[in-house]
């Protein structure tokens, strides 16, 4: 018997299915039109849904989704799929010289929102329930900030670095030494530089981990060339490079966790106080041999020496907005905001 059961809960599935599929989709209804549910087959959450008007859906092919035997209905906001929800992005600049704890500490933040987001959805997908939760995914936000000196340490060199390294890099208090989680090698960080922390849900946008670090360093590029800085290329070694490969002017080492981004980029712009040029004349950086590094006012015409990094900061993330696509806003986000939990993301 159970089997029997089973067998006429599927051939009733495929049969509403087809049933439903074979109806005529009229964009023109009026606003009497019943509310349906309904999934774009472009969507990066297949079995997602969202429920609207039919006089208020797009003009494009529309598949219904049958009733389903078992399991709640959640209405995902994707945005991407549907002109209906634009996509925004949120500029959170950091004023000043920053510790970098503090921006790791809101980078932290900010990731989990994504997290509890995606084992929200989860759950109530798999938890059947009479009403449909709202589940809006986090916009994506872009961190920026100058840190004050650091050496830090990317996840291939966790807990090899020396009590004698360590006090040398220090250099009685002028830098602190830290390991981050993020790829790559040793890197300083300074006034002067351009640090970018894009937290963005690659799965939203269609971007493969391959794809967001190339997009990355064309963002780069395209930000030194609007600056006055010609030659600027990639190369088989990462980040962002001038003079035929010689000298870095952007290091990159990001991290990924279930499709969404941490960590991002070190776009040097100029060399403040000397302290640029202090900071990486200590060590090898990236782990590369004989490479030097630069930074935009070097690079730039002569008369053109002074560049601060906060019109920098502004220009990369309307270049990554541009590259990432779909983007219709872009906003200034806060630290209050960004590190605050929304209510409806309770799922304990």
């Amino acid at each position: 018997m159970p089997k029997v059961g089973a067998c006429e809960a599927l051939v009733h599935l495929f049969w509403s299915y087809y049933r439903i599929s074979m109806l005529p989709c009229n964009h023109n209804a009026k606003k009497s039109s019943p509310t349906k549910s309904a999934t774009y087959a472009d969507s990066p959450f297949r079995l997602a849904e969202f429920s609207c008007r039919a006089d208020q859906l797009p003009n494009r092919d529309i598949h219904w989704k049958p009733p389903q035997i078992g399991a709640c209905n959640v209405h995902f906001i994707t945005a991407n799929s549907s002109p209906l929800f634009a996509m925004r992005l949120g500029h959170l600049r950091l004023p000043g010289l920053t510790p970098y704890h503090h921006a790791a500490r809101i980078q932290e933040a900010l990731i989990q929102k994504h997290f509890l987001a995606k084992d929200l959805w989860r759950r109530a997908k798999l938890s059947p329930a009479s009403n449909s939760p709202t589940i809006e995914s986090p916009d994506a936000i872009v961190i920026t900030a100058e840190f004050k000196p650091v050496y830090t340490f990317g996840r291939r060199q966790l807990n090899t670095v020396s009590e004698e390294q360590r006090r040398f890099l220090e250099d009685n208090g002028k830098a602190a030494v830290l390991e981050s989680q993020r790829g790559g090698q040793v890197t300083y960080h300074g006034p002067g530089q351009l640090v970018a922390y894009p937290i963005i849900n690659l799965r939203r946008h269609k971007i493969t981990p391959r794809d967001y670090v190339r997009l990355l360093e064309e963002t780069v590029v395209g930000v030194c060339t609007s600056f006055g800085v010609p030659a600027v290329e990639t190369t088989e070694d990462p980040g962002v490079w001038v003079k035929g490969g010689q000298h870095k002017i952007c290091a990159l080492g990001v991290r990924i966790r279930r499709g969404i981004t941490g960590h991002g980029i070190g776009l040097n712009v100029t060399d403040r106080e000397e302290s640029l040029s202090w900071g990486f004349g200590r060590i090898v950086a990236c782990g590369l041999e004989g490479k030097g590094v630069t930074w935009l006012t070097a690079e730039r015409a002569k008369g053109s020496d002074s560049l601060d990094v906060e019109p920098v900061a502004s220009e990369f993330v309307k270049a990554l907005a541009t590259r990432l696509g779909g983007i219709e806003e872009i906003y200034q986000a806060s630290e209050e905001e960004a590190q605050k939990q929304p209510d409806n993301f309770d799922i304990a």
